[in-house]
């Protein structure tokens, strides 16, 4: 699967509302030079009852990421953003390893790793270079982690948050704001 030139792609949606729609993709590329120009970054799109299976990336994962509540998009278990915005109200899976590079992840009341709202398991962690983990709904939000690091200049941002954590780093000016602001 190939997404160029900031393409969005979308499954579309049934008429019956629990039909599941899947699409697997073994492998997933972009635009050779979106690291120096954002703008061909595509979006894909994860909707209701829909399920997209990524199983390799190259070295970053080249869209940004919409997942919408009862969507499902399976990663492969290690993954790097690069100046990608990604939303997500249903399912993230597959993750084990996250690397954000000048990215966001805005996880809603209704994201989740694995089977709970709000709860996120991965075993490591990285915010680099001015990303950011947005947690912002009225809930508790839950982390479970081998690793977390947190860079200069990147924010984790909840009203309520748990963190477990074996490892922790953060680099001046790394932040976790508990403020939800």
């Amino acid at each position: 699967l190939q997404l160029l030139n900031g393409a969005h792609l979308a499954l579309e949606p049934s008429d019956s509302s629990s039909e599941v729609h899947s699409l697997t993709a073994q492998a997933f590329s972009g635009d050779s030079d979106f690291v120096t120009n954002t703008d061909k970054i595509g979006t894909l799109h994860v909707g209701v009852n829909q399920v997209i299976t990524i199983r390799q990336v190259s070295l970053y994962f080249p869209a940004h990421a919409k997942v919408y509540a009862d969507g499902v998009l399976t990663l492969p278990s290690t993954v790097k953003w690069y100046a990608t915005d990604n939303v997500v109200h249903g399912k993230l899976g597959g993750l084990q390893d996250l690397t954000m590079i000048k990215s966001t992840l805005d996880i809603k009341e209704t994201g989740k790793s694995h089977t709970t709202p709000s709860h996120f398991q991965l075993s490591n962690f990285y915010l680099r270079q001015g990303s950011k983990l947005l947690m912002s709904d009225d809930v508790q939000y839950n982390l479970a982690l081998y690793k977390l690091f947190v860079g200069a200049s990147c924010e984790i941002s909840a009203g309520k948050l748990s963190i477990e954590a074996t490892e922790f780093e953060s680099e001046e000016g790394g932040m976790i704001n508990l403020n939800g602001n």
